[in-house]
């Protein structure tokens, strides 16, 4: 009985750990070019995807965007902004996303709207468009396991107002490309970077590393994230570490509270007490199996 019931405590410290992994406020981050990494506040769990816009969409100007799922899957478009408030402003259906950007140019679908990248069961990615007024259409397939886009007005390469986007293979290795909206479903792969990238944005400002750039996360097997840039003819760069588990990445010029020129993440918060709790249990009673007296 003594067995189990340290087995027991043991699935409950388990468990802690992996909740805690996953669970939890995520944190809203700024990131300079020159590697300061400031948490700003938290900004509640389960968002995918981050984008800004100068603009005012309706909501007010200066706003980032991201998509909150709950636990029954429903997802609600988000507003965030400087000052702490992460607003849900309407559902969006229960389609799994996974990266959201703003393009104000009208490539097709209209001006100043927002587009996705979501998946399916079996991992097959859907490009589409959300309007401020709340309607969501898939347009075309795009292939699998896509998982970060943003876009460019400028053509850095491969022609004016196009999407960029990376996706990522059954062993990890990621792939650079282009998707261009004047021509549904022309998806083409560019080069490959490297493994474990998790987001992308593109900016033509020269923040110190030189014009018309695209940035990037990545992260190791412990989980700790690299911030890099990835040149239009194919040099990638890491630049600097960021710390455990940054999955999100936008970019503005605009000082919207915290300075001009910095990048801005979403990260999963550190494990908290519920895991030493329940490591604190396993030792209380291997303690007192052993005979040691615990006040």
């Amino acid at each position: 009985m003594k067995c189990k019931f340290l087995v027991l405590l043991a699935s409950v410290a388990c468990v802690g750990l992996q909740s805690q992994a996953r669970a939890g406020p995520l944190t809203f981050t700024s990131i300079s070019p020159t590697g300061n990494v400031t948490d700003r506040f938290d900004v509640g769990d389960n968002l995918n995807g981050l984008t800004y816009a100068d603009e005012d969409e309706g909501w007010g100007p200066t706003l980032f965007y991201s998509i909150r799922h709950d636990n029954a899957g429903a997802s609600t478009f988000t507003t965030i902004s400087a000052t702490g408030a992460a607003i849900g402003r309407f559902g969006i259906g229960t389609k799994s996303y996974d990266a959201l950007t703003f393009a104000a140019p009208d490539v097709g679908y209209g001006p100043v709207i927002f587009y996705y990248l979501r998946h399916d069961n079996v991992g097959a990615s859907t490009f589409g468009t959300i309007t401020p007024a709340g309607a969501v259409t898939d347009r075309f397939g795009v292939g699998n396991n896509f998982n970060a886009l943003t876009f460019s007005a400028g053509d850095v390469g491969y022609g004016a107002n196009l999407f960029y986007y990376l996706r990522r293979d059954n062993s990890g290795i990621a792939t650079f490309g282009t998707i261009n909206p004047a021509l549904p479903g022309t998806i083409t792969d560019r080069f490959g970077v490297g493994n474990d990238f998790d987001a992308l944005v593109f900016t033509s400002t020269d923040v110190g590393f030189g014009a018309n750039l695209f940035y990037y996360l990545r992260h190791d097997n412990t989980g700790l994230s690299t911030f890099g840039t990835i040149s239009p003819t194919g040099t990638v760069t890491d630049r600097f570490g960021l710390g455990d588990r940054f999955q999100e990445l936008t970019f503005t010029t605009t000082d919207v509270k915290f300075g001009p020129n910095l990048f801005y993440s979403l990260r999963v918060p550190e494990p908290g007490t519920f895991l030493l709790l329940g490591f604190g249990l396993v030792g209380l009673f291997a303690s007192r199996k052993r005979g040691i007296s615990v006040a």
